[in-house]
């Protein structure tokens, strides 16, 4: 199953994120070899961000969450999962 996060972001994101943007990323890895996040990134207006899992459970998102760095910093003010129902595309 896919599922979209999708990250509110603080209003200084820029400046908030950069103490542990790197923690961030390194929190990502595990997710990543493991398969489970496939993308992300923050949206043109960085007001917001989407990232893409692939996992056979929405608890995994939500660990995922818990315990992002950015979550805990303040970074990102509120977030939304939803199952996403691909029907087209490339698959992993």
């Amino acid at each position: 199953m896919y599922y979209i996060l999708t990250y509110e972001l603080a209003d200084n994101y820029y400046e908030a994120r950069e103490p542990v943007r790197q923690l961030h990323f390194n929190h990502i890895q595990p997710y990543l070899k493991r398969g489970e996040f496939l993308m992300g990134g923050a949206l043109e207006t960085a007001e917001e961000a989407v990232l893409i899992f692939k996992t056979a459970t929405k608890e995994v998102v939500e660990e995922f969450i818990q315990k992002d760095p950015y979550v805990r910093a303040g970074v990102v003010t509120g977030w939304r999962i939803r199952k996403w129902n691909m029907v087209i595309g490339i698959t992993t």
